[in-house]
This record gives structure tokens, C-alpha cells and sequence, in this order.
């Protein structure tokens, strides 16, 4: 999981480009991640496999979705409407 958030964290400046698609990504990617470890017991023999890269799916779309947070906020904040 750290190790996602390291190699997530150096593209960081990226993800302004285009913060609302990647903040859709990133829950896109977390509830993939969620889903790899809801999968665990149903495959056990895989159970360490799927446990981790679930957890390094999760953060990375942890690590997005925070990068991301500030700009979308920001366009709230632009159109007076952080409210919402």
C-alpha cells in the first residue's frame, strides 16, 4: 500500500489537468480495490495475492482522490458555491 502511495504521489501535479475525471477515476479504482478484498474468501488459495494488490489498488485511488480534492473545491469556491 505505501509503496502505491509513493508512485502515486511523484505523478501528483498530473492530476490537475483534469481534477473532476480523475477524482472519478480514483473512485473507480477504490471500488475495485474494495472489491479484489471483499473477493478473499471466496478464492482462498489467492487470498494473500488479492488481499494485496486490493490494498495498493485502494491507495493509489486514496492518494488520487486527495490530490484531486483541492482543485475541485477550488472550481466550487470560483462560481461562489462551496456549499455544495
Amino acid at each position: 500500500g505505501q509503496i502505491g502511495k509513493l508512485l502515486t504521489a511523484r505523478m501528483g501535479f498530473q492530476f490537475d489537468a483534469d481534477p473532476k475525471f480523475w477524482r472519478l477515476f480514483s473512485d473507480i479504482l477504490f471500488d475495485a480495490g474494495l472489491s479484489l478484498e471483499i473477493l478473499t474468501p471466496l478464492v482462498p488459495q489467492y487470498f494473500l495475492l488479492l488481499a494485496a494488490v486490493g490494498n495498493f489498488t485502494k491507495s493509489v485511488s486514496i492518494t488520487i482522490g486527495t490530490s484531486c480534492r483541492n482543485s475541485v473545491l477550488t472550481t466550487f469556491v470560483r462560481r461562489e458555491n462551496l456549499g455544495e
